[in-house]
């Protein structure tokens, strides 16, 4: 067999030109880490070969000549649209114009609770919270941090309540955006944030997120060796939170499938590049939601093609369905993706297993009647088509555009239609006619995208060199997220008619209970650049004055006469005791007439 060689320029751009835009979006299909394409064979236009592009350059004039020997280089082929003979025979499929509802849907009967799995206390956001984040796992990460910080001969002393109130402090900061994590804690008023200062000094917070781990590095498998993971280091909080989303919450009937990115421009061998994504470079999260509200049931990081490896001969996209709906096998669960995962084997084997699914499925996929379906050409604004073998069946709409858009579905009857709203172009509104399959895709896909905005809109994600730390930030804001989603659930099945609060008084009051009333900052013998008046010669630490106080309108520090004589708090010391009957009415501490300007004075 002879192949093209891409490195050839020429060469190059002439397959380029055949790629479609279709294949363009779809840059990561099957996991491609890199920004290239898929090289198509049947799928190009007029059904333009490896051999038709091989001849027409043979045609060429001696200048433009090419070499066509056989290299090394083989043009790269998309296993989607090329089934073997084994896989025809292990799979058949025959497709019919005939009309044939799927009778599997209609005749099951859905019995699954929806909402809340746990009572929920909708009075205490850090209790819902401390559903996903649990004392077992908190003190995890306590001794983890804490094992961490020993084995680079370091001294951490974490608790769960620093813990706690770190979260909590990373929360406020979430709503409250700096450029930077230092000028919370700046000398400038423009940027500190006085309630974060008086929870911990800046070296303790950068202390704590310094040493903050999950697991233990000593005991983590190298690569090349058994029981080698990528994710190793976060592991144990991806199996917590889907452990723990599961149990908590029951989703509606319908289930949608997507993937979510986190931004990283590090360096990391799992970081994926997406050209026509918003976030262009960054970690694949897949994601399933429930439909209607948008709460994670579970999610998978995506780690590179190694998780193709091994026997199996499903593509990317059968296994990362297979792996986030498990838990809800058997059941009658609707589910909804894109046509990143969908083809007609797939669907054939969910619906063995009791799935419904419906989504869109690209042209040039395995088994797809593309000889049963009109063209696009042939189709005007609101025309459809359909083909069905059994219980799946195709629908082919013609939107606006140029591009019809194709669902596959094995819950829907193709002969039923809707109607949806668009704008003509005068710009009126009009009814369009519209499959009902169609329709539902664009109300139930969503479930993903809801999610993704309640974590984009007060996250409280932080530039980091250390890759896991990103999806640690990701973990942390998917359980404040659906804690949040757990107590609107408990307010809307309650017989009290409460209006919940905004997502973000709900971080604001969640952050406050984590916090509670902890402070590490020193109160005896503070640092002079913690803000308190520092005391010279004064060996024994007494009380201080902070600055905010002793420096604030000074016209306002008169002196008294006390009921007894105490220590001036500006010339006293333990050598040489002063003191003094007067007092400062503001400051409260006792001062001799001649100490009372230099002591409000901030040199």
């Amino acid at each position: 067999m002879k192949y093209l060689n891409l490195k050839d320029p020429k060469v190059h751009t002439e397959i380029l030109a055949f790629i479609t835009d279709e294949m363009a979006e779809n840059s990561d299909l099957e996991g491609d880490e890199d920004p290239d394409d898929a090289l198509p064979d049947q799928t190009t236009p007029n059904d333009i070969s490896c051999q038709d592009i091989e001849e027409s350059f043979r045609s060429c004039s001696d200048d433009d000549a090419l070499p066509c020997e056989v290299t090394e280089t083989p043009l790269i082929m998309d296993e989607e649209d090329h089934p073997d003979e084994s896989d025809l025979e292990a799979f058949d499929i025959k497709w019919e114009k005939i009309l044939t509802p799927p009778k599997s849907f209609s005749s099951y009967q859905f019995c699954q609770n929806y909402g809340n799995a746990v009572t929920v206390d909708s009075h205490a956001p850090h209790l819902i919270f401390s559903l996903f984040f649990t004392s077992t796992f908190m003190n995890l990460i306590v001794e983890q941090s804490n094992l961490y910080a020993s084995q680079h001969h370091a001294n951490l002393d974490l608790t769960i309540e620093e813990l706690k109130a770190f979260f909590g402090l990373l929360i406020v900061m979430g709503f409250n955006k700096l450029p930077s994590l230092r000028l919370y804690w700046s000398k400038d008023l423009n940027f500190a944030s006085q309630r974060i200062m008086d929870v911990m000094p800046l070296k303790r917070f950068l202390r704590i997120l310094r040493f903050l781990h999950l697991n233990d590095n000593t005991r983590m498998p190298l690569k090349g060796q058994f029981g080698y993971d990528k994710l190793c280091k976060v592991r144990p909080l991806f199996e917590q939170l889907n452990t723990t989303f599961h149990h908590a919450f029951n989703p509606s009937r319908c289930i949608s499938i997507d993937e979510s990115m986190v931004k990283f421009k590090g360096r990391s061998s799992l970081k994926q590049y997406m050209p026509l994504k918003p976030i262009k470079r960054g970690f694949k999260v897949w994601v399933a939601a429930c439909a209607n509200i948008g709460y994670c049931l579970s999610m998978s990081v995506y780690t590179g093609k190694e998780e193709k490896a091994g026997t199996s001969k499903m593509s990317l996209g059968e296994q990362v369905v297979f792996q986030l709906t498990h838990l809800f096998k058997g059941k009658g669960y609707c589910l909804f993706f894109d046509n990143f995962f969908s083809n007609v084997s797939m669907m054939s084997s969910l619906l063995q297993q009791i799935f419904f699914c419906c989504g869109t499925i690209q042209q040039r996929r395995k088994f797809f009647p593309k000889s049963y379906l009109m063209d696009d050409k042939q189709m005007k604004t609101g025309d459809s088509d359909f083909a069905c073998s059994e219980e799946i069946c195709v629908v082919k709409w013609r939107d606006r555009g140029k591009k019809s858009v194709c669902v596959i579905s094995t819950m829907h009857d193709p002969n039923v239609i809707s109607s949806v709203l668009r704008t003509n172009k005068e710009g009126a509104r009009e009814r369009v006619q519209c499959p009902v399959a169609i329709k539902d895709y664009n109300q139930y896909m969503g479930g993903v995208d809801r999610f993704d905005q309640f974590m984009a809109a007060y996250s409280l994600s932080w530039k980091s060199r250390r890759w896991w730390l990103k999806l640690f930030y990701y973990g942390l804001d998917a359980a404040i997220v659906n804690s949040y989603i757990l107590y609107k659930v408990s307010l809307r099945g309650s017989s009290n008619s409460t209006k919940p609060i905004s997502h973000l008084n709900f971080r604001s009051i969640l952050a406050n209970e984590l916090i509670g009333s902890f402070c590490s900052r020193q109160k005896v013998g503070p640092s002079p650049s913690s803000g308190f008046a520092r005391k010279r010669n004064f060996p024994d630490g007494r009380p201080t004055v902070h600055n905010t106080k002793r420096l604030c309108n000074v016209g306002d520090h008169l002196p008294k006469k006390g009921p007894t004589n105490r220590r001036c708090a500006h010339c006293s010391t333990k050598a040489k005791q002063v003191r003094s009957q007067t007092i400062c009415v503001k400051c409260d501490v006792a001062l001799c007439i001649d100490c009372f300007i230099p002591f409000h004075k901030s040199h």
